[in-house]
């Protein structure tokens, strides 16, 4: 994959990403959902993709960022002399993972905001900016940037090197090569479902109350944790993990398998051979 140049990992990641909301866009909204604690509208499943439009368009550019900023990391990291390996490939996911909050964290927050208010994307954003000020929807992104530096670390970096493990083992010798994937990007997406959880339940939580006179104890990151542990324990931090870890453990796979094969097509395109 070192073969093709950052901007042509932008480009791959743009068009993963998108794949991956068509996909799992029903798990967001059953998350956010059960994260709110609203009504999960079961009875009119075309709610369950409102708010596709917005995710797609935000999350192009953060998988663009993510595929790009990686490939830009591992680059630097090699001039500056580090030995590409296992870590590095972890370091390098992790870092473009915070990069991307930059650009993730608006649109996550109007997608929030849609499925709460049942208004258009135009709509919403106009209310948010005309209460609130435009530099309100980037509140949350510095729990936006804790979840993606671990999230990506994972279906980047963790995923491929767990890939690379279960080829080698005994007990995945002569599986097909579908079982070895299969079982590399499960455990890499159930562990980054994992420890990335918390983070994505205070980032849903402070996104969703916007007005921080009103409720003033989703201000920060650091409020939000405080209140929900003291009202509700520390089990509230997991709320919605289900339906999200269906949509991580999909994630990580959609976007491996995209990348994977977008990367040989355009190599052979160039003339490369992988």
């Amino acid at each position: 994959m070192a073969s093709l140049s950052t901007w042509e990992h932008m480009g791959i990641g743009a068009i993963a990403g998108m794949t991956e909301v068509l996909v799992n866009q029903p798990t967001v909204a059953v998350k956010n959902a059960v994260q709110e604690g609203r009504p999960i509208p079961w009875t009119q499943p075309k709610q369950l993709y409102r708010g596709v439009v917005i995710n797609c368009t935000s999350f192009a550019p953060i998988t663009a960022i993510q595929f790009g900023s990686n490939r830009a990391l591992e680059g630097m990291l090699n001039s500056a002399g580090y030995e590409s390996n296992n870590l590095t490939k972890v370091a390098a996911a992790g870092g473009a993972g915070a990069m991307s909050a930059v650009c993730g964290c608006p649109g996550e927050l109007v997608m929030i905001q849609q499925q709460r208010t049942g208004m258009s994307l135009g709509g919403t954003f106009r209310d948010i900016v005309s209460r609130y000020g435009p530099t309100r929807i980037y509140k949350g992104l510095a729990v936006t940037a804790v979840r993606d530096s671990l999230y990506t670390a994972g279906y980047l970096g963790v995923c491929p090197v767990l890939h690379e493990y279960v080829q080698n083992m005994d007990s995945f010798k002569g599986r097909s090569p579908t079982v070895q994937f299969l079982a590399a990007g499960i455990t890499a997406g159930l562990l980054g479902a994992i420890i990335t959880h918390p983070a994505d339940t205070i980032k849903t939580r402070q996104q969703a109350f916007l007005d921080s006179k009103a409720n003033p104890e989703y201000r920060s990151m650091l409020s939000t944790y405080r209140h929900l542990v003291s009202k509700h324990g520390v089990g509230i931090l997991m709320s919605g993990f289900g339906p999200r870890t269906v949509r991580i453990v999909s994630a990580t796979m959609v976007l491996q398998v995209v990348r994977t094969n977008l990367v040989k097509l355009v190599e052979k395109q160039k003339g490369i051979e992988s």
